[in-house]
């Protein structure tokens, strides 16, 4: 048995498979809504590349156009253009990137960014006049509450070339975003932005290796990882400076943000909302077990044995704490790592803990903040040039822009981590597309995330019963907005929300 673990060799089956299917000219049928499927974000460490099936077809010269969000001061990376200038690896790949697929089609990729708000603006602006002005929006995740119920973008299953089925398109998001089996947006290569914003766990070596705490990463191939061993080892790592206050002079197993209510929740294999047999959202909190995940991370957040809350830091010495050494733990999205790269010590990237062994798969948040979410505009006049271009994209991105990305995490003061590689394709293989979370359903994801903030001690079941109504009127109103059909009753017809409300289910043969 080589060095590769086992983590890899699974993803290296899966690969190909997928090849297979491409050969033999079979369409593969998305994976179930369990989030179990492959994803894109891994690298390919084969020698057989998966090339697109696409017609051998050129636009003279048409401009193809990208609006993506974008918010100053957040330095979000650059994922659709770059500069030949650009002397960064991932923008490098970026540029060569594009300049292939330009000539190849003879088109010029162009980008546009706007404010999180006027993007808004422009899409419905752009919709309703019937105009083309871009191709393609790239809008916040979090924006889609307002883009999808206003009816502006298009049933991505209309893109005749997009084969969705493909390693370069995220599976999680084809099957977790599809709404009574239509996908509105979607999450691919092309794009980087959704990959930095998925949760993590950064665990510091020096601290790692001060309090003797032992290997980490073999605990995910043991399939030891879980909530109850992150806490063990976290104890551990917790020291009182001798002044006897408990503050961010201290050593700390685990620190962390608000954040961590959804990181946890996800990781845990729970949900704000799931769907039902017909593809639709249902609220999440009326299971049994979710409640219970949920209860668990209320537990974790207020626990001072071992956690500290980052907002708690104050005055002169409120620094880093993870980047000073006095941390073993730090939860948070992928991006942050990035703002240790001057640290003196090494750390490695671990998946969110499972919340027990009996956990089948992994789990990982995609932050609705940081993340696009890739639509074609209903005005779109050419789907068919659309879908070849963004197929074309997306399958060069595997094989030029991702590998580069993935050296941003894996090398740590020029030296390889190749835990860490594997560690992120299991990362990016199990990202986590909550309805509930990129909807918002009744508000109560937000009430959940600032239970911390708000210092909300009740149970959480106490908690959620104050929103039950709010959320399933909430799933009732976007239904009634996205769904756009109708289903028979005994007595008419009612909107599909109408029905799920009456009871009655029986589809008209």
């Amino acid at each position: 048995m080589n060095k590769k673990s086992i983590i890899s060799l699974f993803l290296f089956a899966a690969l190909v498979i997928a090849s297979f299917s491409v050969v033999s000219g079979c369409k593969k049928t998305p994976a179930g809504n369990d989030g179990t499927a492959g994803s894109s974000g891994t690298v390919d460490t084969s020698e057989d590349r998966i090339y697109p099936n696409l017609p051998d077809e050129t636009y003279k010269g048409y401009e193809f156009t990208f609006d993506q969000w974008d918010i100053d001061g957040w330095g979000m990376i650059q994922d659709i253009s770059a500069e030949a200038s650009d002397e960064s690896k991932v923008g490098t790949a970026i540029y060569t990137r594009n300049k292939k697929i330009e000539e190849q089609y003879d088109i010029k990729i162009s980008l546009y960014q706007e404010d999180i708000n006027s993007i808004q603006q422009t899409y419905q602006q752009q919709v309703g006049a019937g105009d083309q002005d871009f191709d393609v929006f790239l809008v916040r995740s979090h924006e889609m509450q307002f883009v999808l119920p206003n009816d502006l973008c298009i049933d991505l299953n209309e893109l005749k070339y997009c084969d969705f089925t493909q390693p370069w398109w995220d599976q999680n998001s084809v099957s977790q975003f599809s709404i009574a089996h239509k996908l509105y947006m979607v999450e691919s290569d092309i794009t980087l932005r959704d990959k930095n914003a998925t949760a993590c766990v950064m665990f510091n070596k020096r601290v790692q290796e001060d309090f003797n705490i032992g290997e980490i990463y073999p605990l995910v191939e043991s399939g030891e990882w879980t909530w109850d061993k992150m806490i063990e080892l976290a104890k551990k790592a917790t020291l009182d400076n001798g002044d006897s206050v408990w503050d961010q002079n201290d050593t700390w197993g685990w620190v962390s943000l608000d954040d961590l209510t959804y990181i946890m929740l996800h990781g845990g294999g729970a949900r704000y909302a799931t769907k039902d047999s017909e593809d639709l959202p249902v609220p999440g909190f009326r299971e049994t077990r979710t409640v219970e995940v949920a209860q668990r991370i209320s537990d974790i957040i207020f626990n001072e044995e071992y956690f500290f809350h980052l907002s708690k830091a104050t005055g002169d010495n409120s620094g880093d704490i993870f980047a000073d050494n006095r941390a073993l733990f730090y939860t948070d999205a992928i991006f942050r790592a990035q703002d240790f790269n001057d640290m003196e010590a090494d750390f490695g990237i671990m998946p969110v803990p499972k919340y027990d062994e009996t956990q089948k798969e992994y789990g990982h948040s995609v932050s609705i903040h940081f993340s696009s979410a890739l639509t074609v505009p209903k005005t779109n006049n050419n789907l068919d040039r659309t879908s070849v271009i963004l197929e074309a994209l997306a399958a060069e991105s595997k094989y030029t822009v991702i590998p580069e990305y993935y050296d941003i995490y894996v090398k740590v003061r020029n030296t390889r981590d190749e835990e860490a590689k594997d560690m992120l394709d299991l990362i990016f293989a199990t990202r986590v597309y909550d309805l509930g979370e990129f909807f918002q359903f009744g508000t109560f994801n937000s009430a959940f995330l600032r239970i911390w903030t708000n210092n909300t001690t009740e149970s959480i079941a106490t908690l959620y019963q104050q929103y039950d109504s709010k959320v399933q009127a909430s799933i009732d109103d976007f239904i009634d907005k996205v769904v756009k059909e109708f289903r028979p009753s005994p007595i008419g017809y009612f909107s599909v929300a109408a029905v799920r409300r009456s009871g009655w289910n029986q589809k008209r043969r």
